[in-house]
């Protein structure tokens, strides 16, 4: 006997800063979808292009939302790209209205999940990848007590890599 839909009361908020460039995101969606959990899905990204790939709403239960208001500045004023972030996903109501969020990546949407999570009181969850690990532990060592700060405030962490 197939198992029965799930519902949660309220969505989840998939933060999602490569929704637009990968497919592998698009398909989790569809599978949550699917198994009848409401979502609504943010990226914050850097060119129309990413935009244009917005996939189509499922209103009410499957919300997009990507937008370009990211510029190149922001790969080095992270505090800004975070506050923006968190800004322009508020002025959706999406926080408030969701039970969950799942940041897809421990840098830019576990910090943006973070500081949304104690502003709505929202519990989230963080992904870590390869490119958290050897792009912005490299690249980036300032963050990394902002990351350690986003682990331990994260309700579960998800380790995709073995590293």
């Amino acid at each position: 006997m197939p198992d029965a839909p799930s519902t949660l009361p309220m969505p989840v908020l998939h933060l999602c800063s490569d929704f637009a460039n990968q497919n592998i995101y698009t398909q989790l969606v569809r599978h949550l979808h699917a198994a009848g959990i409401q979502q609504r899905v943010f990226a914050a990204v850097r060119s129309q292009a990413e935009v244009d790939r917005q996939p189509a709403d499922e209103a009410p239960n499957l919300l997009f939302d990507i937008r370009n208001v990211l510029h190149p500045r922001h790969r080095i004023l992270f505090g800004s790209k975070i506050r923006l972030t968190c800004r322009t996903v508020e002025q959706r109501g999406w926080p408030a209205s969701c039970g969950l969020m799942h940041a897809h990546f421990l840098y830019s949407d576990g910090a943006a999940a973070q500081r949304l999570a104690r502003r709505h009181s929202v519990p989230f969850i963080t992904a870590v990848r390869n490119s958290d690990l050897f792009t912005f532990m490299k690249y980036r060592p300032d963050l990394w007590p902002r990351a350690k700060a986003v682990l331990r405030d994260a309700s579960a962490v998800v380790f995709l890599t073995p590293a």
